[in-house]
């Protein structure tokens, strides 16, 4: 199947059968849903324009959409998620416009990470909104702001800046 984010819900889109499921759950309340990622496991992690996080269970919602959807509570976002990544690991990075970037284990949900221009150590970064997240290699994830391009190294658990804002020309939107 493919998954389509919409303004409002999202389809579900059989391809074999060329046939496409509209749902729109109340708990998106008619909002854009702007991200969509999948987890090893099958489950989606749907990010909304001005909701926050949601996760949808594969195994609980599999005859009914809505029983496997619930909101993400480890993250405290309720605004704008500009993307979501899954890693090699199975963590969910999740890209937030004021939030910074939360990593949830999708295994259970727990929070990982909060990176955040108020942490500390190795969790803070420059500013709160990050427009994208990429896995670089088996250690490295490449964060990136409307200021800079920081790397985290996940063995070493060290975040340094590659690029900052006297040599970035405007907002870096994507990263591949």
């Amino acid at each position: 199947h493919a998954w389509y984010a919409c303004q409002p819900g999202v389809y579900k889109y059989n391809m074999a059968r060329r046939t496409g499921t509209f749902y729109n759950p109340a708990i998106f309340e008619g909002k854009t849903i702007r991200q969509i990622a999948v987890d090893p496991k099958g489950n989606l992690w749907f990010g909304t324009q001005s909701l926050g996080l949601f996760k949808w269970d594969a195994q609980r919602g599999k005859d009914d959409f809505e029983k496997g959807l619930y909101k993400i509570s480890e993250a405290k976002i309720n605004r704008q998620v500009n993307h979501i990544a899954v890693d090699a690991k199975g963590w969910v990075w999740v890209a937030t416009a004021e939030f910074g970037i939360y990593v949830l284990d999708s295994q259970d949900d727990r929070l990982v990470y909060h990176f955040d221009e108020k942490a500390q150590g190795f969790e803070r970064i420059p500013e709160a909104g990050v427009s994208q997240v990429l896995e670089y290699s088996d250690s490295v994830m490449v964060l990136t702001t409307s200021s800079s391009v920081l790397a985290f190294n996940r063995i070493l658990r060290q975040t340094r800046e590659l690029l900052r804002d006297d040599d970035i020309y405007g907002l870096i939107a994507s990263v591949e």
